[in-house]
């Protein structure tokens, strides 16, 4: 048990390490794209299915945003967003290890944290998996916890919960 409580609380000085390990990745991050072939391929898929209520669409790795850069709309990933223009949707990724939610175009961006890989404390790190109930007016949102339930866009500013390493929305 001490092992694992030793692994859990890592200093700040490990979190920046890891961090700088990673840095390459999360730079290279920002330069992915999406190909021609998978707009087609992606435009027939929403032509197939006209008559849905909502559109979730899942991406590996965030083509709209990267937690080391400013870089927000890479490659075809705006011929995406056109194709879903008339139609409700959310879009979720992961790839990063931290929590991120943005809206665009009055739509949900939501970029997943972990279910239970390694983590260090830093923003938007958390344990999680992500709740969605379908209604009439469309998802509903929930982030489950190790330690509890936050709604999608994380704790209320007054949390604590960044002190041991969990997500706060960032401004």
């Amino acid at each position: 048990m001490e092992k694992l409580k030793a692994k859990e609380h890592q200093t700040k000085e490990d979190a920046l390490k890891m961090l700088k390990l990673s840095r390459p990745i999360e730079e290279w991050l920002a330069d992915l794209n999406i190909s021609d072939a998978q707009v087609d391929y992606f435009k027939g898929v929403l032509e197939t299915n006209r008559d849905v209520r909502w559109t979730f669409a899942f991406v590996h790795a965030p083509p709209f945003y990267s937690p080391m850069t400013d870089k927000k709309d890479p490659g075809n990933f705006l011929k995406i967003e056109a194709l879903l223009a008339d139609r409700p949707f959310t879009i979720y990724s992961a790839h990063t290890h931290t929590y991120h939610y943005d809206q665009r175009n009055g739509r949900d961006y939501i970029t997943t944290a972990t279910s239970g890989a390694m983590n260090v404390v830093r923003p938007g790190a958390m344990d999680h998996v992500v709740w969605v109930t379908m209604t009439n007016q469309g998802p509903k949102i929930a982030n489950l916890l190790m330690n509890g339930i936050i709604n999608k866009k994380g704790p209320p500013e007054d949390d604590d919960l960044e002190a041991i390493g969990l997500y706060r929305p960032k401004a």
